[in-house]
């Protein structure tokens, strides 16, 4: 059961994910977390607060290291793209494609031209 939807079920039509209806149920799992679990062991944390309230959780100490804001700007994905092996290959192959894709064209209408 995952938000009160059985995912494991065989049909599909029983498990309608209803955007409005998951929603509704995850907030309402948040909303019970927050009245039930033990304030000690609770913590909300928001990533912009870095790396204090959490090591405070935990009893640790505070790292030297600065919080890690990898994709504080939404940038990740656009990195992702741009950096990552598998993307910078699929995209030589894109143009590959591309390119044997114009060869093609053109030789179907050099042969039309020329025929004619």
């Amino acid at each position: 059961m995952v938000f009160g939807f059985d995912v494991m079920s065989a049909s599909v039509e029983e498990n309608t994910f209803n955007k409005l209806l998951t929603t509704k149920a995850y907030r309402r799992h948040n909303r019970d977390v927050l009245e039930h679990a033990p304030k000690d062991k609770l913590l909300v944390f928001d990533l912009a607060d870095g790396w204090e309230p959490l090591c405070e959780f935990l009893h640790q100490s505070v790292p030297e290291d600065p919080f890690p804001h990898r994709n504080q700007n939404g940038t990740y994905g656009k990195e992702l793209l741009q950096k990552h092996p598998v993307f910078d290959r699929m995209k030589k192959e894109f143009c590959i494609s591309i390119g044997f894709f114009i060869c093609v064209i053109y030789a179907f209408l050099s042969k039309l031209v020329f025929t004619v």
